[in-house]
């Protein structure tokens, strides 16, 4: 990846380069990957009063967590309907609700640790045909009743404009919880938070064996460390560390394009500038 391409990096906040793990060190917790999910519980874990050290192949950010789309969408891929008929009213409410935890933890430690990352609210499903726009009406009538999520609003296709400027959709579900930020930012953010919590970070450091006898010990090519637990936040490549999950990973390829600087176009074109995608399912409201 031509890194002087990426329009995060180009954008990025300021983090000091980590040195790489040279030598033998012991820890509470071993942490393998630098993401959105190593990097919190990183910082949770010292917060806790944990000794953590945590080991990035590369750098900070350079793997999905620093170059996503930067969308935040409450919910999951499921629909509420699909949720309900397939684990019964009660376990589905209780999924959804850790759904939705997630979303607020993001915005609740962006507020707390103070991260300029361009948070801006608001998440808009558009309807691509009328009856995408019925299936939207559907799951925000259920997702009211039966979930208390009172606060989204449906949008009929005359008040489209508001959002998007395209006579192309027909309507959509708006839902303020939701949002979008500069990614990088967040998550450097976040490291710049665990290295005061004490946490010790080392990028440069990629972990080739985990030896589980008792103790765990993460070994990389110029070092170790050993701790009575570990955590593997590798995302597509936990695989290589930890065979039985081989099964469990599916590979998925993202593409994001950055325009030019749109300016005042950019205001004329989503005035709101709520991040917005396409339902692609008729049937089941389905993200993408």
């Amino acid at each position: 990846m031509d890194e002087a391409r990426n329009y995060y990096r180009a954008t990025a906040n300021r983090f000091p380069a980590q040195r790489a793990l040279e030598g033998e060190h012991h820890a509470d917790l071993i942490v393998v990957g630098g993401g959105f999910t190593g990097m919190a519980a990183a910082l949770a874990a010292a917060k806790g009063g944990r000794k953590v050290v945590l080991l990035e192949a590369k750098c900070i950010g350079h793997g999905a967590s620093g170059r996503n789309g930067g969308q935040l969408i409450p919910g999951l891929r499921w629909s509420a309907g699909d949720l309900v008929a397939t684990f019964g009213l009660e376990q589905a409410r209780a999924i959804h609700a850790v759904a939705m935890m997630a979303v607020d933890r993001v915005a609740a430690r962006i507020a707390w640790h103070k991260i300029e990352c361009a948070l801006k609210p608001g998440h808009l499903e558009a309807a691509w045909k009328p009856a995408h726009y019925d299936a939207m009406a559907r799951e925000a009538d259920l997702l009211a009743r039966d979930f208390s999520r009172t606060e989204l609003e449906m949008i009929a296709p005359t008040d489209m404009h508001r959002y998007i400027a395209s006579p192309l959709y027909h309507g959509g579900l708006f839902d303020p919880r939701g949002g979008h930020f500069h990614p990088l930012n967040y998550l450097l953010g976040l490291a710049n938070a665990a290295l005061g919590a004490g946490v010790t970070i080392h990028e440069g450091s990629v972990v080739t064996e985990l030896r589980d006898g008792g103790s765990v010990v993460a070994v990389t090519d110029r070092g170790s460390v050993t701790a009575p637990q570990a955590i593997v936040a590798a995302d597509a490549w936990t695989a290589q560390l930890v065979p039985g999950a081989r099964n469990l990973t599916v590979p998925i390829v993202n593409y994001n394009i950055a325009t030019a600087v749109l300016g005042d176009l950019g205001d004329q074109l989503m005035p709101k500038d709520a991040v917005s995608c396409s339902i692609i399912s008729a049937s089941a409201p389905t993200r993408g």
